[in-house]
């Protein structure tokens, strides 16, 4: 009886054995499971979502910032430059930039039910023509030209003189007419009882409408 004990109590330790270690080994699966869940959240070096989103608001606005100053700098307004050149593109119509400033006035030397003009500045221009800049306006309802017929004389001697311009009805545009400083001088105090004749054409049919006289002291 006491041997048929020993050999049962043999038979149970292994059986005992394997129990505990089954049961140790699912236990520490259980753990390793628990703590890769709680480990995947964020992992060592690497960036939340919470702070991705934030970052992202800041570069956002930081850019959008930037982009407005940026887009500031872009605006401004037309330069001096730009203006000196408008004024030189309307005071030339065939001929070089003027010289600005010398002499300016302002005369009515015609006024008729066609065609008004007015010479507000005389001067020279950039190759040294001495010359009228001229204000013209329209007051017909058609399209005008204003030419410089060729009978004027400066100062008592014959010039050959040049003017053209064409006008829509209503139009106001400046012209610069000037006389060849090679022949009469390359300065505008030369321009001394200036005459002769601007004739005035109908752009369309080419034919002339009016002449007028027109004498400058």
């Amino acid at each position: 009886m006491k041997r048929r004990n020993i050999v049962l109590v043999c038979a149970l330790v292994p059986c005992i054995t394997l129990l505990f270690m089954v049961f140790a080994h699912i236990r520490i699966i259980s753990d390793s499971t628990k703590e890769s869940s709680s480990g995947s959240s964020v992992p060592e070096g690497a960036v939340s979502s919470n702070e991705a989103n934030s970052g992202g608001d800041i570069d956002t606005d930081s850019s959008q910032s930037e982009n407005g100053n940026s887009g500031a700098d872009l605006v401004g307004s037309p330069s001096s430059d730009s203006g000196d050149a408008s004024n030189s593109s309307q005071s030339g119509s065939g001929s070089s930039t003027l010289n600005q400033g010398d002499h300016t006035s302002s005369t009515v030397i015609l006024d008729s039910d066609i065609v008004i003009v007015k010479m507000i500045a005389h001067s020279t221009d950039a190759l040294g023509n001495p010359g009228y800049r001229l204000e013209v306006t329209n007051r017909s309802n058609q399209t005008i030209a204003v030419v410089a017929a060729s009978d004027f004389y400066v100062n008592g001697s014959a010039s050959d003189c040049w003017c053209y311009i064409e006008l829509k009805p209503g139009a106001t545009e400046e012209v610069f007419m000037y006389f060849f400083g090679s022949v009469i001088g390359n300065n505008a105090d030369v321009l001394v009882n200036v005459e002769g004749t601007l004739e005035i054409y109908n752009e369309s049919t080419k034919l002339v409408i009016k002449t007028h006289r027109i004498h400058i002291d």
